[in-house]
């Protein structure tokens, strides 16, 4: 990303002092009309070096088109990968949503069954005091009733003797 700030602002520098985007072909001045031997020379010199800054002015122009090309396939690619990144985060802020929900609702579903459990256990412990008193009232009630066919036999047995010791 600095590379293409860099790229855009040097692109934008050349622009501004005519270096950048102009094509057309610069003819050089033609020699003045005294033809001068030094004069000659120097114009041919100029003009050679007119030619080879020329020629590097445009390898300097290709490689910034080619260096902006670059970057705005990387800008591309990197707005494409922050939109996959952006979709992503709202498709697992909605699954966060969601697992949230769900917890939530787990969570009151427990606390149902924790105070259904709650009502079951006392319910159990009152039904175990219950057969508990129960178990221990037939007890009672069976030594009572086995006590009374005891005395009921002893006294059949005490009669029966006592009707046969009277002949």
């Amino acid at each position: 990303m600095k590379e293409l700030i860099t790229t855009v602002c040097l692109l934008f520098c050349l622009a501004g002092c005519g270096l950048l985007g102009d094509r057309r072909e610069q003819r050089p001045e033609p020699p003045p009309a005294d033809p001068n031997p030094k004069m000659v020379l120097s114009a041919q010199g100029n003009l050679g070096l007119h030619q080879t800054a020329r020629t590097s002015l445009l390898e300097d122009n290709e490689h910034l088109r080619d260096l902006l090309t670059k970057a705005l396939a990387d800008k591309r690619k990197a707005e494409l990968l922050l939109a996959d990144a952006e979709a992503q985060g709202v498709r697992l802020s909605a699954e966060v949503s969601a697992d949230k929900d769900a917890i939530e609702s787990l969570s009151e579903q427990i606390s149902a069954l924790k105070e259904q459990l709650d009502q079951v256990s006392a319910e159990a412990e009152v039904l175990t005091k219950e057969r508990k008193t129960l178990a221990e009232m037939y007890a009672i009630e069976k030594r009572q009733r086995l006590a009374f066919e005891k005395e009921l036999l002893e006294r059949e047995i005490a009669e029966r003797t006592h009707d046969q010791g009277e002949p």
